[in-house]
């Protein structure tokens, strides 16, 4: 599983993504004022096509649908229990081929019976124009029509909204700032047909309409990959139950995923998720990205200037505190700068060297736990931090001074910098210190996959065993019990 986060763009909060947010309120508008009632209606026109009559009328026509070389390759892969049984109503009633082989079949007739079959088709066409995704969503025979478009805007249930909402706002803060608005809105609009045109042509079923933001979210994807080029960017991966973040070229993080798409489309038949709209997105926002991307690009200080002015002042106005020797008002600002800028290196520098003066003081400790605690993405503050921990530990800190994201954040970075034998004897520290700490067993068995991953199999088992001895109901204990087992497999 591959997760891409903007993390070189930073939020402005001077300009905000207007477009974006308008496409995330047009989304939920959507959904709850449109689709709430979508299973009520397909319902409905379901029980009318039973009770009308048409189910019995049309259900040879359906038997001889299924033998033709058009029914045979739409329900490639569909059991007979859902072509035969009670669900192919559902087949007869919305598979838009089905309903035109019926018109070639039945609608050259003029007798009284063909008269009867055409009225009755009509009012069910009026009643399946009321359910939404049908009448809007995007099947192989409507995409020269606005189904193309307006599909991106439903979903399927609360979760699939959820779900790309979440990435939408993610990824469209910062592709809408690094393209601007209009640009942002031609990738994502483009990206969202192109998906629609691209999953209809190869793989679409004329039964079940395309509905979902999902094409044109991976459109920005693609286009925010293609913006930095060679440029590494930051994203992360897990292959079972190891998990971590990695630095690429962003064209090589955008091929890998565009892979991946197509991978999941042939191997995860069974799926619902429309893999190949995502393919179709991500190539359509690739491109537009690099067509689109500005000659003279943002670099990350460009993007985070703006955010930074205000704690610039007041890392400034700490800088002269300290050459005043005022050192409580020094203290205040490089804490004011640090609340409004947590990932400011050099205020978090210079309120630990205030403050290792005197290390008894409760203050010393709180600004090493904060150390500890910096953002593991900026792998840069490496070097400090575990100059910190060697001249922290064990002189003037103990494990129990350090809160458990502290710790988790130190022994991460030991890891990183293959300083494992430095964090084994505090490992067996926190055991007894964060005994009850919920997020231990999380830190124990990314611990023991690390010994492995460095060939230390016998202390790696014995970790692991450890995690599934006495935490053993916890989802990592479980992991640790997997692990072994297939160690020993």
């Amino acid at each position: 599983m591959l997760l891409i986060f903007p993390t070189e763009v930073g939020f402005d909060k001077r300009k905000l993504p207007f477009v974006t947010l308008a496409l995330i309120l047009a989304n939920l508008l959507c959904f709850f004022t449109l689709q709430l009632d979508d299973l009520d209606e397909e319902q409905k026109v379901m029980d009318y096509y039973e009770r009308s009559g048409l189910f019995n009328v049309e259900l040879p026509m359906f038997e001889q649908y299924l033998k033709t070389p058009a029914g045979q390759k739409h329900y490639r892969g569909v059991s007979s229990v859902y072509t035969e049984g009670p669900s192919r109503i559902y087949f007869m009633v919305f598979d838009q081929e089905f309903r035109h082989f019926l018109v070639r079949k039945l609608d050259t007739n003029d007798t009284d019976e063909a008269q009867q079959w055409r009225w009755l088709a009509v009012e069910l066409e009026s009643k399946k124009s009321k359910v939404t995704s049908y009448a809007y969503g995007a099947r192989p025979d409507n995409l020269r029509y606005w189904p193309v478009f307006t599909h991106m805007f439903l979903h399927g249930d609360i979760g699939h909204l959820v779900g790309n909402m979440v990435f939408l706002f993610l990824f469209g803060i910062g592709v809408e700032r690094l393209f601007g608005s209009i640009k942002y809105l031609l990738i994502y609009v483009s990206a969202g047909m192109v998906g629609a045109i691209v999953f209809n042509f190869l793989d679409g079923k004329p039964y079940m309409p395309l509905v979902g933001a999902s094409g044109a979210i991976s459109g920005l994807m693609g286009a925010y990959a293609a913006y930095y080029g060679l440029q590494k960017i930051r994203f992360f991966a897990w292959f079972g139950f190891y998990f971590n973040q990695y630095k690429w070229p962003a064209f090589f993080v955008l091929a890998f995923w565009i892979i991946k798409e197509l991978l999941s489309q042939i191997t995860e038949t069974e799926s619902n998720v429309a893999y190949l709209a995502h393919f179709g997105g991500l190539v359509c926002g690739g491109l537009l990205g690099f067509i689109l991307r500005p000659t003279q690009r943002l670099t990350t200080t460009d993007l985070t200037q703006a955010e930074v002015s205000e704690e610039q002042k007041l890392y400034r106005k700490a800088l002269e505190h300290i050459r005043k020797l005022e050192l409580d008002e020094a203290r205040w600002a490089l804490d004011a700068t640090l609340k409004q800028a947590p990932w400011h290196i050099e205020a978090l520098k210079s309120l630990y060297n205030l403050d290792k003066v005197n290390p008894k003081q409760p203050s010393y400790k709180n600004t090493v736990n904060r150390i500890f605690s910096y953002d593991l993405q900026r792998e840069a503050a490496d070097a400090f931090v575990l100059t910190v921990a060697n001249e922290s530990l064990p002189h003037h800190i103990e494990i129990s001074d350090l809160t458990i994201d502290a710790f988790f954040g130190l022994i991460h970075r030991w890891l990183r910098n293959d300083r494992v034998q430095a964090s084994e004897p505090y490992i067996t520290q926190a055991k007894k210190v964060f005994a009850e700490n919920e997020k231990l067993p999380k830190l124990l068995f990314e611990w023991g996959i690390a010994l492995a991953r460095r060939n230390k199999v016998r202390t790696a088992s014995r970790e692991l065993n450890y995690l599934a001895n006495y935490y053993g109901e916890t989802a990592h204990g479980k992991a640790a019990r997997a692990e072994l087992k297939r160690w020993k497999s």
